[in-house]
């Protein structure tokens, strides 16, 4: 099925070529011209003149002695424009849209900046409870079910870091001001996949989170 979707498509070399670039890409050591063809069913001679055209594009290098083949430094150039172009915001708004609708809760969407979560995006529930957060406000980590997700992505060590940093101040009826708790709390995160927040942050608001 995978061969004939690639002979319907114009241009079948370019899908060979794409397969020679994946598996340079998920090699740990750069692969010999006799490693690309092994694992990726052409023939020795078929792989050269892509290499060789993959070669005079920039899109691999061939170095040393033994002849062996990375990507180029232009996907650096490419990978820079593709992030600067990529709208996380934009990306996740329909998902965020259909979570909303079938909850019928608030959705919020952020990033880690400053020990801080930053709200990038909100989507608004239907109902009367009215939360405290806004786009562009950052919410304290150890409160908030979206900073609790955050921190259950921490190595042990940046997550000793955060609590040494971090004054655990009282801000909700639930706050969890003790470090001891707080580990526990990250660490039942990490073994069930999402956080909960019960009334940590604002009184009488119960919020999920879970890290992308």
């Amino acid at each position: 099925m995978e061969q004939a979707k690639k002979e319907s498509v114009y241009g079948s070399v370019m899908l060979k070529a794409k397969d020679i670039m994946n598996f340079i890409t998920d090699c740990d050591v750069p692969p010999r011209l006799i490693d690309i063809s092994r694992n990726t069913d052409m023939n020795k001679g078929t792989v050269l003149k892509i290499l060789r055209t993959l070669e005079l594009c920039g899109y691999v290098r061939c170095q040393g002695q033994e002849k062996r083949y990375c990507l180029g430094t232009i996907f650096l150039k490419y990978a820079q424009t593709s992030l600067s172009n990529f709208d996380i915001s934009e990306v996740a708004e329909p998902f965020m849209a259909k979570l909303r609708d079938e909850t019928g809760e608030t959705v919020n969407l952020g990033i880690l900046e400053n020990n801080m979560a930053l709200l990038l995006q909100k989507l608004e529930s239907p109902s009367s409870i009215q939360l405290i957060s806004s786009i562009g406000k950052g919410l304290r980590l150890y409160t908030s079910a979206m900073g609790k997700a955050i921190l259950s992505t921490f190595s042990d060590d940046e997550l000793a870091s955060y609590i040494e940093q971090t004054t655990l101040e009282k801000v909700a009826p639930n706050t969890i001001t003790d470090r001891n708790s707080l580990l526990e709390d990250i660490k039942l995160t990490k073994e069930r996949g999402y956080a909960l927040e019960d009334r940590e942050n604002q009184p009488d608001v119960v919020c999920v989170g879970f890290a992308w």
